[in-house]
């Protein structure tokens, strides 16, 4: 069964975005039926509430390997990424120059 996609084009989700979208589903053996299609692109839709296109929404849950688009979910995933912590330098080389890291007129 051929998936419908024209009436979300026509909405601005770029077919590319729906396309890879259905792959992902395919590869999760996860098939799409018309009607999940469209309460996914429906989802993603909503993701505009909080500053995702909808483009991004989708791309955001296929990184995410999840199997639909939950505007719930594309919040919590965005808090996690605003508190992982920082990478922390090694405190012996971070205040040195790369001339200073080679200098070897110490060992003579």
């Amino acid at each position: 069964m051929a998936l419908i996609k024209t009436a979300f084009v026509e909405a601005g989700i770029p077919v590319e975005a729906v396309n890879e979208f259905i792959e992902h589903r395919k590869k999760l053996k996860k098939p799409l039926t018309q009607g999940s299609l469209e309460r996914n692109m429906r989802e993603a839709w909503k993701a505009k509430s909080i500053g995702f296109t909808p483009e991004a929404a989708i791309y955001e849950t296929i990184d995410a390997g999840w199997q639909g688009i939950n505007v719930k979910w594309l919040v919590s995933r965005l808090e996690s990424k605003k508190e992982e912590p920082t990478p922390t330098t090694n405190r012996s080389t971070r205040d040195l120059s790369p001339s200073d890291m080679f200098d070897t007129s110490w060992a003579m």
